[in-house]
């Protein structure tokens, strides 16, 4: 079975009808939890994106989510061509722009908890789900692309 459909199944595998999972550990009742890896989904094997992008190695998002089965391809694609670039021009198949974080986020995570809902249902406060759950962000980037277009 595909990386992708393996992530799907763990994802909607370990939800209950409400849209939430039980928490995981670190995680406060009520919030969405990670969904758990089940009995048919294996950790996410990243380590093609690591050779050039190992600052996420240890980030604890990308850990949570590799260890349910959801890879750096589920969200952003196969990205052969991103992957084969070594002069680092090519960008990844699927990017997200800030003001689409919440709704990449809320694919799998579904319905949010309500300490969360009015804060990412477009409140003043503005507040994305990277904001408080790990930044996945480069600290240093040789190269930028407009994150809706994949364009520089």
């Amino acid at each position: 079975m595909a990386l992708a459909a393996l992530a799907a199944a763990a994802c909607q595998a370990s939800r209950s009808p409400g849209g939430d999972g039980p928490p995981s550990p670190g995680e406060k009742a009520g919030q969405p939890a990670m969904a758990s890896a089940s009995p048919a989904a294996l950790p996410a094997d990243n380590s093609r994106c690591y050779v050039c992008h190992l600052n996420f190695e240890e980030e604890l998002v990308v850990l949570a989510h590799a260890r349910a089965g959801v890879g750096c391809e589920t969200c952003h694609g196969k990205s052969t061509a991103h992957c084969s670039d070594e002069n680092n021009i090519t960008p990844p198949d699927i990017l997200y722009p800030r003001d689409k974080v919440n709704a990449a986020c809320g694919k799998c995570h579904g319905k949010f908890s309500s300490e969360h809902a009015g804060v990412v249902a477009g409140s003043p406060e503005k507040k994305y789900c990277t904001d408080c759950h790990g930044q996945h962000r480069l600290a240093v980037r040789t190269q930028r692309w407009d994150k809706n277009t994949g364009k520089e």
